[in-house]
């Protein structure tokens, strides 16, 4: 798996974050997807954000991520 910095997924999760979603929510997941502990898991449940590019899909599909997260850790 590329690194974090190197990880598109994670770039456009960033992006998408951005640009359709509220500042505290951008934060929340900055601060889980850089998470030492955790941050990899949290990356593993981003992988297939790029099935998710309009804003109704992705606000959908990030809200189903938190909640996962929520159950997982």
């Amino acid at each position: 798996m590329p690194t974090i910095v190197r990880s598109p997924e994670i770039a456009s999760v960033v992006r998408l974050l951005i640009e359709y979603s509220d500042a505290l929510t951008v934060e929340m997941w900055l601060d889980r997807i850089l998470d030492p502990e955790n941050g990899h898991q949290v990356r593993m449940l981003l992988f297939d954000v790029n099935e998710h590019t309009n804003k109704t899909d992705f606000l959908v599909w990030i809200k189903a991520r938190d909640e996962e997260f929520r159950e997982s850790f």
